[in-house]
């Protein structure tokens, strides 16, 4: 993690949240997130792999705006390439994340991130999926592309049903949505 009190003008040395190599270690981490709450708090979300090839997604906390960070915990027994954190204004935190069988998967908290339940599929044959909560019911989902462009859906029931998915006119690769104000 690297920080900048300049809007980006400059940028401090690196903080090494965690080193790892699959093939010297034997595990890795993969595709890190970070997402702001609106107290303050931040979490950094990252997905673990290890030689036998299952993956689980693991958290970094912090209360001070980054200055330091809880060591990692484990929040999901599975799931690859996480999204960002969404934070609802119920409180209620929603996670997309990859699952093996089942496709980009939801997952809810409703403790603030210190418990989490698969919710709904989002889509069976798509992955790395990015939401946004255009409100408290309706979410997008961008997905990466699985031919030429990239599967969308959406869910107008707060992300128990994802029925409506189509694909949008454009290709992407690990995409990160989000809505401008």
């Amino acid at each position: 993690v690297k920080t900048s009190k300049d809007y980006g003008e400059s940028w401090s040395s690196p903080i090494v949240l965690a080193q790892a190599s699959l093939q010297e270690d034997g595990h890795c981490w993969n595709c890190p997130r970070i997402s702001v709450f609106p107290d303050g708090r931040l979490i950094i979300i990252c997905d673990y792999e290890d030689r036998s090839e299952e993956r689980t997604v693991w958290a970094w906390w912090s209360n001070d705006q980054g200055r330091s960070l809880t060591k990692p915990v484990q929040i999901l027994g599975e799931g690859l390439c996480p999204d960002r954190v969404v934070s609802l204004p119920s409180g209620r935190l929603l996670l997309a994340a990859g699952c093996e069988g089942k496709g980009e998967t939801l997952f809810i908290s409703y403790n603030g991130g210190v418990s989490w339940e698969a919710y709904s599929v989002v889509h069976p044959k798509a992955g790395e999926g990015s939401i946004v909560a255009l409100d408290e019911t309706t979410l997008v989902c961008y997905l990466r592309q699985t031919e030429w462009f990239s599967p969308k859906a959406i869910s107008t029931d707060g992300g128990k049903t994802w029925p409506h998915r189509t694909l949008t006119p454009f290709m992407g690769h690990r995409p990160c949505a989000g809505v401008l104000r």
